[in-house]
């Protein structure tokens, strides 16, 4: 997911380069040994240069929900696993944790630990678009609204945080760098 605006950041989260790299190089390197096809949710041409596709949003201004429909709509799998570009110390562990958790009795498959949940680092079933797709159709963008409305698995994030306390820190503001 690196289709956001980045108000606050002032410049594009997904090329900001942390660790000697840009942040979303950085999350596909994670996720290559994961899946078989990556995907960039981006609004942006200057994703190509990474050498996989690249997702605009069907419907735009509309938030992560907007960049999950679009790549689930694109999908020939059953599962898309979502991961934010902005949360940069995100794990091969962690993403292994929670790919271990996947159950197809469920629609999302999310992390959860003392401070909420983690909807930009989770696992969304394709038969969620009829939902999704209603949820627009209302004009409510809502993750949590998505989560709550459907049958998801919270997958207890908290050993994690111990050995990993920045896992779920995010970049917002060029102060969070």
């Amino acid at each position: 997911m690196a289709g956001g605006k980045s108000s606050r950041m002032g410049t594009d989260k997904g090329l900001i380069v942390h660790n000697s790299q840009p942040l979303v190089l950085h999350q596909l390197k994670v996720l290559k040994p994961f899946c078989e096809k990556r995907i960039i949710s981006a609004n942006s041409s200057d994703y190509a240069q990474f050498g996989v596709d690249v997702v605009a949003d069907v419907v735009p201004n509309i938030g992560p929900m907007g960049g999950i429909y679009s790549v689930l709509k694109s999908l020939e799998t059953k599962w898309l696993l979502v991961l934010a570009c902005d949360l940069p110390y995100i794990s091969a562990n962690a993403v292994a944790f929670l790919l271990n958790h996947l159950d197809e009795s469920f629609e999302i498959v999310v992390p959860s630990h003392n401070m909420g949940i983690e909807p930009l680092f989770a696992l969304y079933h394709k038969q969620l678009l009829t939902k999704i797709e209603s949820q627009i159709a209302e004009h409510c963008f809502s993750m949590n609204r998505l989560i709550n409305s459907s049958k998801h698995k919270l997958v207890d994030f908290e050993s994690f945080l111990i050995d990993e306390p920045n896992l779920f820190k995010n970049f917002n503001t060029p102060a969070d760098i």
